[in-house]
């Protein structure tokens, strides 16, 4: 029988993924497909594998299915599940894989920061250098992480 905990990656295997030249398993979750595509295109160059979601519902899918993977991507606002939704179940499996969440008009509080263990939150839009930048230290310093 599958089990999720028997595919999790822990922090010290992250950060060895993210110091190699192996691929860094990325999940995306944005439901604007022109950025969606952007964003595959620059971090897949930067030496990211990345499986892609429109909605929330389906990152959540593909969470479940084809993880572990060593950094999210999240945008926050999104059909069928936002982001801070989506990173709150996955957070109830057990998982502490680091999380970026991205968006055009960042509300979360502090709190909500804190308890979810968002390593960053970005504005979009943003630089590739700075994406690339914030997912990298998302996951060699998941001791920040609030």
């Amino acid at each position: 029988m599958w089990s999720l905990a028997s595919y999790k990656l822990d922090t010290d295997q992250r950060k060895q993924r993210a110091d190699t030249d192996r691929f860094i398993r990325l999940l995306l979750a944005d439901d604007d497909a022109q950025l969606r595509e952007y964003a595959i295109r620059v971090l897949s160059a930067a030496g990211f594998e990345i499986m892609a979601a429109a909605d929330g519902e389906e990152a959540l899918a593909f969470y479940r299915d084809y993880g572990p993977f060593d950094v999210l991507l999240l945008d926050e606002d999104m059909p069928r599940r936002n982001g801070r939704s989506l990173l709150a179940s996955i957070r109830e499996t057990g998982d502490d894989v680091p999380a970026v969440i991205w968006s055009g008009d960042p509300d979360l509080t502090d709190s909500e920061i804190a308890a979810l263990h968002v390593a960053t939150l970005l504005r979009k839009p943003i630089s590739p250098s700075a994406l690339i930048s914030a997912l990298r230290d998302a996951i060699a310093t998941p001791e920040l992480v609030a």
